[in-house]
């Protein structure tokens, strides 16, 4: 199972972050959801860490988990770019937003906590999949174009969500490419000045 720190859950938006558990797309293509399990890993690292009952991921709900962070990704490269939408993506992302919704649970055990159930209608897994295609179509039709950003470390490509109000974030997450970046600028400038101005 993937460790931690390859799920960066630092885009801003949930559809967002599961489109970046595929990195560097138009490179390697690293293929963070590769078992069952790691959807599993993933999803109790989200918001939906507090889940009622059994999160059950085979290989076929993960398979549907792929196709949808995929249709995620095309419609949102779309909107950003300006550029016509597939139907394709628009039916899977509809489909998956069409079973209900997770459902908040308060929880009273020594202090009052919250949890979050399936309908009943449907599965947990699904309910998450709906989540966050829901996401994904609040996302493309109220949010401005502008604010969905891929960062800059072309070894990533990871898209994020700029909520800042000079919209001027440049990175997926300061800790890691922002930080690689200043590391990497750093470390050019000391050459620089240990060759000299004639080199």
């Amino acid at each position: 199972m993937k460790i931690q720190e390859d799920f960066q859950l630092t885009s801003g938006r949930l559809c967002l972050d599961l489109v970046s558990t595929l990195r560097a797309r138009s490179e390697e293509r690293i293929e963070l959801l590769d078992q069952p399990d790691a959807l599993a890993h993933w999803v109790s690292l989200t918001q939906f860490a507090d889940l009622e009952g059994d999160l059950s991921v085979c290989d076929r709900s993960l398979a549907q988990a792929i196709i949808l962070r995929e249709a995620v990704h095309g419609l949102v490269v779309a909107f950003r770019e300006g550029a016509a939408y597939r139907q394709r993506d628009i039916d899977i992302v509809n489909a998956a937003a069409n079973p209900p919704a997770l459902i908040p649970q308060l929880i009273y055990d020594q202090r009052l906590t919250h949890a979050f159930a399936a309908s009943g209608q449907s599965d947990l897994l699904t309910s998450v999949m709906s989540e966050i295609a829901r996401d994904a179509i609040d996302l493309i039709t109220t949010a401005p174009e502008t604010r969905v950003k891929n960062c800059e470390n072309h070894k990533c490509e990871r898209l994020f969500y700029d909520d800042s109000q000079a919209q001027r974030r440049r990175w997926c997450s300061m800790d890691r490419c922002g930080n690689r970046s200043k590391v990497k600028r750093y470390r050019s400038k000391n050459t620089k000045e240990q060759l000299g101005p004639d080199h």
